[in-house]
């Protein structure tokens, strides 16, 4: 698997649809769509996960008793990270 690094970590990269990340080898700390219009980020050593996305998709994502969600910004610390 071809890899990147950022920030002097490294972090392998792959490809395939949202269902297929189950089988790999190692679970991705982030995923998006080819159409980069959100994104998903699980930083190793957190217990949050963040997505990046537009205001419709954030207030479905607040909205769903499923999903425990916070809406931050940029320049807000979260726990964790």
């Amino acid at each position: 698997m071809p890899g990147v690094s950022l920030a002097g970590l490294k972090y392998l990269v792959a490809a395939g649809s949202c269902t297929q990340s189950c089988e790999f080898s190692v679970y991705p700390d982030a995923w998006w769509p080819a159409d980069r219009s959100w994104v998903v980020v699980t930083p190793a050593d957190s217990q949050s996960t963040l997505v990046g996305c537009d205001t419709q998709t954030a207030r479905q994502l607040q909205t769903d008793p499923a999903i425990e969600a916070c809406p931050v910004k940029r320049s807000d610390l979260v726990p964790g990270l």
